[in-house]
């Protein structure tokens, strides 16, 4: 059964499916990027790149839209941050027509800025899934099936994500790091051709959150 079900979970990616994501396309030159909230704290971001001066602390509100940046070519996007009475400041170098998601995490008396560009590529008539480590000092995390615990995605490294195509079924899955595990939760409201990313962070210590949103992008205006 558990064969059945990965087998209907994770199929390859045909490359005549391949697309870039997201439309409207932005302006020539231009970049997307998006902010996580993975501390205790509201995360406030100057100038607001993602359209937001505050991103939150509840499961969703800590998932900022991708938005566009424009002429990443010829400059880095500045982005000052403070969580509490931590701060940082950040100069990204973006790729032109890369997607990029910003992780920020509390570790210790430092608030830590960490960028991964993502994949950009989906499968019109499956879900594409992703699964980003967001728990500070969370060397490599994995997403299971529960109770079984075989693997849906496996020793994916603090701050990056691993994504791969899937029929949008219906599976109860549970996030771990180490001994370390998140209760347990169904995926589940997965329609073909959305793009979901499911998280584990430990905003407030002790053990890890999961949950997933469905990736969302500003459109961008001129």
């Amino acid at each position: 059964m558990l064969r059945v079900l990965l087998a209907c979970l994770f199929l390859a990616l045909p490359a005549a499916a391949q697309q870039v994501l997201y439309e409207p396309l932005p302006p020539a030159g231009s970049a997307y990027l998006r902010i996580i909230n993975a501390t205790p704290d509201a995360l406030q971001v100057r100038p607001s790149v993602t359209g937001a001066a505050t991103i939150g602390t509840e499961n969703a509100q800590r998932i900022s839209p991708y938005v566009v940046q424009e002429n990443v070519a010829d400059r880095a996007v500045a982005v000052q941050l403070q969580a509490g009475a931590l701060r940082a400041e950040l100069s990204l170098r973006l790729e032109v027509g890369s997607f990029n998601t910003l992780i920020v995490t509390a570790e210790g008396n430092a608030l830590q800025a960490r960028p991964f560009r993502d994949e950009t590529q989906f499968n019109q008539v499956r879900a594409r899934l992703a699964f980003y480590n967001a728990m500070g000092g969370c060397a490599q995390a994995s997403l299971v099936l529960d109770p079984a615990g075989q693997a849906v995605f496996e020793n994916v490294p603090l701050a990056e994500g691993r994504m791969r195509s899937v029929n949008p079924v219906t599976a109860a899955v549970r996030a771990t790091c180490g001994t370390q595990r998140s209760q347990s939760f169904q995926l589940q409201g997965m329609e073909a051709g959305g793009v979901y990313s499911v998280w584990i962070m430990a905003p407030r210590g002790g053990a890890p959150i999961t949950f997933m949103t469905r990736d969302t992008t500003t459109p961008w205006r001129r």
